[in-house]
């Protein structure tokens, strides 16, 4: 609606300037007729036109010109136009072929997807140099497990400034306090057919959540179709989610939470939910300690699952 209003506003004040403009050569070339001017030795009638029309030219091309010096898209208008189309054109043939591309080609590695299993630990206390030197091993090596692992990948293609990235990354690791993990991920949707694409990312491996502390609780309903097993898996659903939210744990190191043990037994739950009656609470607690290396080693995150009911 807005575009519109000021294109009819341009359309009104061009026919405004045009009026303008016709109405003072008319006027200048009627001064000149009745002083019966000429030029070149021209009938004062012909003069008087030419005057006219000479005025008009001149009177638009000033206007036309202080446009263009007052304005970036007039003279974007008047000189860059065609260019312009011709990127918009080219952009929209872009985005057709990676709508296609998104729509019939299968995707291999989606964005922030580890592309290997393979993680490096930079050591708490370490220099630069060993970081520097770890952080390089560990890239060397990813390249040469992704160009054998992705066969329907074309094979990566380091960077010219690899090594300044790879120094730079090393450098920020902060291992004041706590070792640093470093994972390759995926740094775009990779089709089938892409060259390989990834990058590296680095966690701190602290602390998350103490052995025996709360992650996460939820509120059940008691009944005859209450269900313990459908429970359990909501309650680790919100494990995950809140060691992400609460915790700023990377997604990349949840792992899948696994009830080591019930208390009381799944059994028991069972029966406290189907007999029971107001409100009870299952809560997870954690197993062990929680750090984001963890998951790494199992793929599970243990926690002790314990239902009570509300006073």
């Amino acid at each position: 609606m807005r575009d519109t209003l000021t294109g009819i506003g341009f359309i009104l004040l061009i026919a405004a300037l045009a009026g303008g403009i016709a109405y003072v050569g008319d006027r200048v070339g009627h001064q000149v007729g009745r002083k019966r001017l000429t030029l070149f030795g021209i009938r004062p009638r012909y003069t008087s036109t030419i005057v006219a029309i000479g005025t008009g030219v001149v009177i638009a091309l000033i206007v036309t010109l202080g446009a263009i010096f007052a304005s970036n898209e007039v003279k974007t208008a008047f000189f860059t136009l065609r260019t312009i189309n011709d990127q918009i054109a080219a952009l929209k043939a872009q985005a057709a072929a990676l709508e296609t591309k998104v729509n019939d080609t299968q995707i291999v590695l989606p964005l922030n997807q580890p592309v290997s299993v393979n993680v490096a630990r930079l050591p708490k206390g370490s220099s630069v140099d060993q970081r520097e030197k770890m952080v390089r091993d560990f890239y060397a090596s990813t390249v040469a497990v992704v160009n054998t692992s992705y066969p329907q990948l074309k094979p990566f293609q380091p960077p010219a400034d690899v090594s300044a990235q790879l120094d730079l990354l090393a450098q920020k690791a902060d291992v004041t306090d706590n070792d640093v993990l470093v994972i390759a991920v995926a740094d775009r949707n990779l089709f089938v057919g892409d060259h390989i694409h990834f990058a590296l990312d680095i966690f701190s491996d602290s602390l998350k959540v103490k052995s025996g502390d709360a992650i996460a609780t939820m509120g059940i309903t008691p009944g005859p179709t209450a269900n313990v097993g459908l429970a359990y898996a909501q309650l680790q659903q919100h494990v995950a989610e809140v060691l992400v939210t609460q915790k700023k744990m990377s997604p990349l190191f949840i792992g899948t939470p696994r009830v080591t043990r019930t208390l009381p037994s799944i059994d028991e739950m069972q029966k406290m939910l189907t007999t029971g009656h107001g409100t009870f609470v299952m809560t997870a607690f954690a197993g062990a300690d929680i750090y984001p290396h963890t998951a790494l080693q199992t793929g599970q995150l243990p926690i002790v699952v314990v239902l009570s009911q509300q006073p």
